[in-house]
């Protein structure tokens, strides 16, 4: 987890609370560390159902992800251990993205940069910019 992280969470750590960090701890140690644990904190791939069988006063799971990719929210629930996932976290990301993809598929940058690499330069009059321009367009985004 990276240390910006880390400084905040304990800035924010209500008292009687205590914080371990997996990154601090061989596998071994960590499920020591996990199993007196009632609360996670981290991302799928940090532990296993295996981890989890281990954690007797486990309560819920924070994932740092999106999404349940690589959890077993199935195994979890049968151990009665709530999981919640960081939904809409990256959103800001993923909508800069989004309108990365659209303007490249739209302004063809493909297309000019393989002719680039060829060596080819279009000019204006073969293919007119204004075609690809979003002034005066609408989008339709989902």
């Amino acid at each position: 987890m990276p240390s910006l992280i880390r400084e905040e969470l304990i800035k924010k750590l209500p008292e009687g609370f205590k914080l371990n960090f997996h990154s601090d701890f061989n596998e071994s140690q960590k499920i020591d560390v996990l199993k007196d644990s009632h609360f996670i904190l981290g991302f799928p791939r940090d532990f296993t159902v295996e981890n989890l069988k281990q954690c007797k006063n486990l309560k819920m799971v924070q994932l740092l992800s999106a999404g349940y990719d690589y959890f077993n929210i199935e195994a979890a629930a049968k151990m009665g251990v709530s999981v919640a996932n960081n939904g809409g976290a990256n959103s800001v990301a993923v909508a800069e993205h989004t309108v990365m993809m659209i303007l490249t598929l739209y302004k063809k940058l493909e297309e000019y940069q393989q002719a680039l690499r060829k060596g080819v330069w279009h000019r204006e009059r073969e293919h007119p910019l204004s075609l690809y321009e979003l002034k005066g367009k609408q989008i339709g985004i989902i």
